[in-house]
């Protein structure tokens, strides 16, 4: 999908610079409107300061963008890297990116960013050994931490070629993420069979939090319990496209 709107953006981008070099011979008299440059389509991004999330964020408002790192240790570790002495708030503006709250940037030598709603995912791998370095103390830890699902994949071993059925996945996700794409916004809410689950899941989750002895495992909780509906309404919005893709 990404290359598909590479292509699409750099077409538009050519005729673009056509347009514009017409305008460029009228005189003054023939001046008409000037062409609008396009604006590429990003679906993820991989090397990009937070500047430039914000950016990509600022010029598709009504889209979301996904931070795809293979080894999330760099990205960790490059927070506030392009800054004086190393000096900035890139931890804690990831902290307010993931509550999707707004993020205002102004630079002297740069155009402002102003986004009234932040909608970025990050997604990665990174090795046990690495993560537990990264975290450090977790006593001392502002809520980062507990802000990723982390998933610890099992050790398994790999069929030999040809043992089983191959499925052509790519093909059934890029429908899947088209149809996704295309799904209107709108308010879910939850039926009653939904509210009485949550409500269950909410005491749960709260009892943890009040019984856990850990401050840094005790923090988990509450961000758990609102993950849940993110992950709640991802699965409806699959199932119903899912349905009919599978028949």
């Amino acid at each position: 999908m990404q290359a598909d709107a590479e292509n699409t953006y750099q077409c538009n981008l050519a005729q673009y610079k056509e347009e514009l070099a017409e305008c460029h011979k009228l005189s003054k008299d023939e001046k008409k409107d000037m062409p609008t440059e396009p604006v590429p389509r990003e679906y993820y991004l991989q090397d990009a300061t937070l500047e430039a999330i914000a950016d990509c964020l600022s010029k598709q408002p009504n889209r979301g963008v996904l931070v795809a790192i293979d080894e999330l240790a760099g990205l960790f570790a490059g927070f506030n890297q392009y800054r004086p002495q190393g000096r900035g708030n890139d931890r804690q503006k990831w902290l307010s990116a993931y509550d999707g709250k707004p993020i205002k940037i102004n630079r002297k030598t740069r155009p402002r960013v102003s986004i009234s709603r932040t909608s970025v995912s990050v997604v990665g791998t990174i090795q046990p050994c690495v993560l537990r370095r990264q975290m450090s103390n977790l006593e001392e830890d502002d809520g980062f931490w507990s802000r990723y699902l982390w998933i610890q994949l099992p050790l398994t071993e790999m069929p030999p070629p040809g043992a089983k059925t191959i499925h052509n996945l790519p093909v059934l996700l890029k429908k899947l993420y088209k149809d996704l794409e295309n799904l209107p916004s709108k308010t879910y809410q939850l039926n009653l069979s939904g509210q009485q689950v949550w409500k269950e899941w909410h005491c749960w989750c709260e009892k943890q939090k009040v019984t856990e002895p850990n401050s840094a495992l005790r923090a988990i909780y509450p961000k758990a319990k609102e993950r849940a509906a993110r992950i709640a309404l991802i699965a409806h919005c699959v199932n119903l496209q899912t349905s009919y893709l599978l028949i």
